[in-house]
């Protein structure tokens, strides 16, 4: 069942926590998100919108390759969070920050064995990319957190979240895209928008939800809504 507690780092706001969601249970997330805007609920502007995916998601052995598509995401991926909104939250620095040229640093001291996975464990938690439970093992909490994307009460917009990083993630297993990814790492720019969907997205439809939320079309569909 989902609950609805004060959020800890926002005061005065409360969230909502989903239980495990499977493919076949999403619809539920639909369920929960009507019953908050029958009751009137609303986003004041601040608040994020987290998606907890499970380890396996993205193999250990796969770990830095994880973490170079990230970095060379990164641009496109804070755009893309936008969601419904025409900037990131105020707070985004805070509890969702960009991990950028640290990052390229760490994963070039993980791949030369300076560092071991078990250092990411200092990494901070309210980084855009929470890895703190990855790297652990915690039997309990075995999730890998993107904290990156804008509240939302619009059930499209979340299923577009979660395919868009579920795909950057499983992209990353797969041998010839590791090898794809090794290569754009060392040459060090960032991917754009198109290049990124083409990589991860093998159909139009995927490819239009993704660009229809990164060129703002909900953000003007709201504005249009309030009128």
């Amino acid at each position: 069942e989902f609950k609805i507690e004060y959020d800890s780092c926002i005061s005065n706001i409360k969230e909502a926590i989903s239980p495990i969601l499977t493919v076949e249970k999403i619809n539920e997330l639909k369920q929960c998100l009507e019953l908050i805007n029958m009751y009137k609920g609303y986003i004041k502007g601040n608040e994020g919108a987290h998606i907890h995916f499970d380890n396996s998601i993205v193999s250990k052995e796969n770990f830095s390759t994880m973490l170079k598509m990230w970095y060379l995401s990164e641009p496109v991926i804070y755009e893309f969070s936008k969601c419904d909104c025409d900037k990131l939250r105020k707070d985004y620095h805070t509890y969702a920050h960009e991990l950028g040229n640290t990052l390229k640093s760490l994963i070039k001291c993980y791949d030369n064995r300076a560092i071991g996975i078990g250092y990411f464990r200092t990494f901070h938690k309210n980084n855009g990319l929470n890895l703190y439970n990855y790297v652990t093992n915690n039997c309990i909490k075995n999730t890998l957190e993107v904290r990156t994307p804008n509240g939302t009460l619009n059930y499209e917009i979340w299923l577009n979240n979660i395919e868009f990083f579920a795909s950057l993630f499983m992209y990353c297993n797969n041998i010839e895209n590791k090898e794809l990814i090794e290569y754009l790492f060392k040459k060090d720019e960032f991917l754009n928008s198109d290049e990124l969907s083409n990589m991860i997205f093998n159909n139009d439809e995927s490819k239009y939800y993704f660009n229809k939320q990164l060129n703002g079309e909900y953000g003007k569909e709201k504005k249009m809504n309030l009128y």
